[in-house]
């Protein structure tokens, strides 16, 4: 049993989560002035803190070193009342849309229905853009009609999670180590 739980803490001691924060910066109205948050490794969380002003489209670019499980989100926290926030996810540059969500409601209150998305990616250079409410984004998803006139300000977090995904050989040693503690098992009961 002893060999159990020393497997187990291991196993839990190997797992890293590195946790990044920044605030915005003014200069990134445009997929060519996205604010660049930098490399991550699976298993590597960030925080950005926004304000979108109003007619403002925030960009911000990053990149996978490993491919993962990759979950966004943004959450109002304080501005108007009513906000309703849209979160586009693109290839590196806009190319290509990966995923164009919103939650389908306006904030009543600040906080209430975050914007989240998750899907998995592969390692290479993605663009986030955070903005209200914009029908033409959502229609095409395309960067080029990602944006919004409304005249609203309020405040944000943008919350990215990456989490690893364990390749085969991974698991075949995991399994290996199973089998190998059930034989040791089974031995010594007989």
């Amino acid at each position: 049993m002893k060999l159990i739980a020393a497997a187990l803490l291991s196993a839990l001691m190997s797992v890293g989560h590195v946790a990044h924060a920044a605030s915005e910066s003014e200069a990134n109205d445009t997929p060519g002035t996205a604010q660049d948050l930098g490399p991550y490794a699976p298993g590597a969380s960030f925080t950005v803190t926004g304000s979108r002003t109003g007619g403002d489209v925030d960009f911000f670019s990053f990149s996978l070193t490993a491919a993962g499980q990759v979950s966004l989100a943004v959450v109002t926290t304080s501005g108007f009342v009513g906000a309703d926030p849209i979160l586009g996810l693109w290839t590196s540059g806009g190319a290509t849309p990966l995923q164009v969500e919103d939650t389908g409601v306006a904030n009543l209150d600040n906080g209430d229905d975050p914007v989240i998305a998750s899907m998995y990616l592969d390692a290479g250079s993605y663009l986030i853009g955070v903005t209200h409410f914009s029908g033409d984004a959502l229609a095409t998803g395309q960067v080029g009609d990602f944006s919004s006139s409304d005249p609203n300000a309020w405040n944000y977090n943008l919350q990215v999670q990456t989490t690893p995904v364990p390749e085969p050989e991974t698991f075949a040693l995991f399994l290996a180590g199973l089998g190998t503690l059930a034989l040791m098992r089974r031995r010594r009961s007989s």
